[in-house]
């Protein structure tokens, strides 16, 4: 494999999973809603939106064979799947 495919392949799985973290994002968004209607804001949509973010990366933690991720690997997924570095 050269050394051009392989940044282009590096580049997608790149543009994957940041694609992911931001409709993962939008969703969470769109479900923070108060038992009034109304949207949430300030501590509670942060704590809110940091739940949902989990929730929705720690489905997508699996393997290419489908086994949960585990350990250092599990870490390093979460946070590139939250967006955090």
């Amino acid at each position: 494999m050269t050394k051009l495919a392989r940044a282009v392949l590096l580049a997608i799985f790149a543009l994957g999973l940041r694609v992911g973290a931001t409709l993962a994002s939008d969703a969470c968004y769109s479900k923070a809603m108060g038992p009034d209607g109304q949207p949430l804001t300030g501590s509670t949509l942060t704590a809110f939106m940091a739940t949902c973010l989990k929730d929705a990366c720690e489905a997508n933690a699996v393997d290419k064979n489908g086994n949960k991720l585990s350990g250092a690997v599990k870490d390093s997924f979460m946070k590139r799947c939250q967006g955090r570095r």
